[in-house]
This record gives structure tokens, sequence and C-alpha cells, in this order.
């Protein structure tokens, strides 16, 4: 937005009047755009990049850049703008974290569906603990079930995400 006014002052509500002609930004309110300029005025002026200037008496704020604004070296963000690019960075972070989830819930479940075979067997093999050993058996075959639904939800919204 700035390399075309490099040579030339400017207002914050040009620079907004601007941004809402952006495409991916027609989502935004004057305010969110509003607040995403300012910060980054603040940060060019902060970096000597861009200084404030009026031209008039109640003509408004207008600022200027300086020499040392090159546009390729200063590009910080966007106004809140749902750009395609940074959803799809979103998603695959979001599924890396989802299949670590769903591999930690796969082992856990493979550790007690074990679990609660060896209940059995030992209940089996040893009648006189056969009382205790059913309640250790029924809360691994509880906590395994549970298991099961936090690995359909977590495939579920993999899958939702795939789409």
């Amino acid at each position: 937005m700035l390399k075309l006014r490099a040579d030339k002052t400017f207002s914050v509500f040009e620079l907004c009047y601007a941004y809402e002609k952006v495409p991916t930004c027609k989502e935004l309110t004057k305010q969110q755009i509003m607040q995403f300029i300012v910060r980054n005025l603040k940060r060019l002026e902060g970096k000597g990049l861009a200084v404030k200037t009026c031209i008039k008496r109640g003509g408004g704020t207008r600022y200027k850049l300086l020499n040392g604004f090159h546009e390729g070296q200063y590009t910080v963000g966007s106004p809140h703008c749902s750009g395609s690019l940074g959803k799809a960075k979103a998603n695959a972070l979001l599924l890396d974290k989802l299949e670590k989830k769903l591999g930690e819930h796969e082992v856990n479940l493979v550790v007690t569906l074990s679990e609660i075979d060896e209940y059995k067997n030992l209940g089996l093999q040893n009648p006189s603990v056969k009382a205790p050993l059913r309640l250790l058996y029924t809360e691994a075959r509880d906590y395994s079930s549970k298991l099961l639904g936090k690995i359909k939800a977590t495939e579920s919204l993999i899958a939702e995400i795939h789409r």
C-alpha cells in the first residue's frame, strides 16, 4: 500500500480507504483497518521510517515515508485478513497437533486393552482376588470407552479439516 505514496504525504483515513478496497479485507470493520494502520504507522515511526507532518492547521495528521523505507524490508502482518495462505498454515499446524494427540490416544488405548486382558487372565488364574480385580477391570474398560470416544472425535475433526 505504501509504495504508491513513498514521495507524498498521506493520512490514516486515506490508507483506510485504500485498505477497504482490498478484496481480502472486505469482511473487516473500519475500526479493525484503522487499528491495523495506526499500529503499523507507530512501528514505522519508531524505526525512523516515517514522520508525522501537518500541512495546514486543522488538516489532521499526515505522514511521510523517509528515504530509508523500502516496502520489501517492511511487511508486517495484515489487518486480520483471512488469506488462504494463513488458513493453510493454521490448518497444517492444527492437523499436526491433532495427529500427535490421536497417536497418544491410540497408544493409551492399546495399553488399556492390554491391561483389561491381563486383569481378565489374572482373575482366571487367581480366583481368590477376583473381587478386587473386577473393580480394576471395570475402571480400565470404562477408560478404554472414553479413549475410543476421543479417538473418534479427533479422527472426525481431522477428516473435516481435510475436506
